[in-house]
């Protein structure tokens, strides 16, 4: 039997970039080509997907790094009247565009992805005053011209209410999920990793990886052989390298730079614990990568942090920027590696149960299915 026509589906387009959500967005791609629909990802920077999303993703470039310009706004244009799609998903850069122009189109549902709290864009910004004062109000006016909001987390989507005034009946939370990483690592048991804890993530003030650093001269006291790694690169990197040597715990601290996403789950599975330290986090995408690994977390009780890691169970979590609560639970743990095997065994299972990739995709699959069948035929957002 030939297969089902997909006109009598729907057709979606996908905006997004290479990073931690890549893969989430290419299996939710490849989901709903296999339910019969047609999905095409509108990515950048060019060539970023190559060998990455499978033969069956159907793929088009933006035509600049960030899809911010006119080139990308005609780009864009030219794939709604072709492609003529009943759904649009947009993803960091390319939410303006794929907003603004898809509600010019008639396109019944007009999906705006959020993934920053707008705390931390006050506090890691690095535009002129005039420049910021402006964007939450080109933000709320694109929003507007949504027909969803999707937020990565219940905290991302109670900021989103508070800062942008986008009501109930637009607020919709869809956690990420991760493709098990932990049978191709195999990480080894707590009692044998060696004494070392990873701190991943951009090196900015929101991500508060100098309240770890604080943290360590009363660390070092108690276990002198500890390694700390901060995974990342950032504008703080020269801030953060003079506070350790400072505090004297510079030869404990190693900065890596940026470093390929295969060597972060490496390392995340070989540390004590990971340090997730931040003052401002929508969700963590870090966080999820730890457990799944089995490696406790050492976090702060911000953001959409608490909706991933369960305090004393799967780690603990701490108030932002208390670098004697972080010294004290990371005390614990360096001390008692039972207490590590409990907690990453009860992380493990909370990565299962709550963020395994397939299972995230399908649910997503489902209310995206759901939600085009009660957009249809709606043109403009009420």
């Amino acid at each position: 039997m030939p297969p089902r026509p997909v006109t009598s589906r729907f057709c979606l387009l996908i905006g997004f970039s290479l990073g931690s959500i890549t893969p989430f967005f290419c299996r939710l791609c490849a989901e709903l080509t296999a339910r019969g629909h047609r999905a095409k990802a509108l990515v950048w920077p060019a060539n970023c997907l190559d060998g990455q999303g499978g033969p069956e993703l159907e793929l088009a470039y933006w035509p600049s790094r960030r899809p911010t310009r006119l080139a990308d706004a005609w780009f864009y244009w030219r794939e709604l009247r072709s492609t003529r799609p009943e759904a649009v998903i947009a993803n960091f850069g390319s939410v303006n565009w794929m907003i603004s122009l898809g509600w010019l189109a008639g396109v019944p549902l007009r999906a705006a992805h959020c993934h920053t709290l707008s705390t931390q864009l006050a506090y890691d910004t690095t535009e002129g005053k005039l420049r910021t004062s402006w964007l939450p109000a080109r933000k709320r006016l694109v929003y507007r011209l949504a027909t969803h909001l999707i937020a990565n987390s219940t905290a991302a989507a109670d900021d989103a209410a508070e800062a942008y005034g986008i009501p109930p009946a637009k607020r919709v939370v869809q956690y990420f999920g991760l493709e098990d990483p932990f049978p191709a690592l195999a990480p080894p048991p707590a009692a044998a990793r060696p004494l070392r804890l990873v701190c991943p993530g951009r090196l900015d003030y929101s991500k508060g990886q100098d309240v770890l650093i604080r943290a360590l001269p009363g660390l070092l006291g108690v276990f002198p052989g500890l390694e700390v790694r901060f995974l990342g690169d950032g504008p703080q990197r020269q801030n953060l390298e003079e506070l350790a040597a400072k505090l004297g715990v510079g030869g404990a601290c190693r900065f890596t730079g940026s470093v390929p996403h295969g060597q972060v789950l490496r390392e995340l599975s070989e540390c004590v614990a990971a340090v997730i330290p931040s003052r401002h986090e929508a969700f963590g995408m870090v966080n999820v990568e730890a457990i799944s690994l089995g490696t406790p977390v050492v976090a702060s009780r911000v953001g959409g942090i608490p909706e991933i890691v369960r305090d004393g169970l799967d780690g603990f979590l701490v108030a932002a920027g208390d670098p004697a609560a972080i010294q004290s639970c990371l005390g614990r743990l360096l001390a008692d590696a039972g207490l590590r095997a409990d907690m990453g065994r009860n992380a493990r299972e909370r990565f299962l149960s709550a963020f395994e990739l397939r299972q995230r995709v399908s649910q997503y699959a489902d209310w995206l299915e759901l939600e085009v069948q009660r957009c249809r035929g709606r043109r403009r957002p009420s």
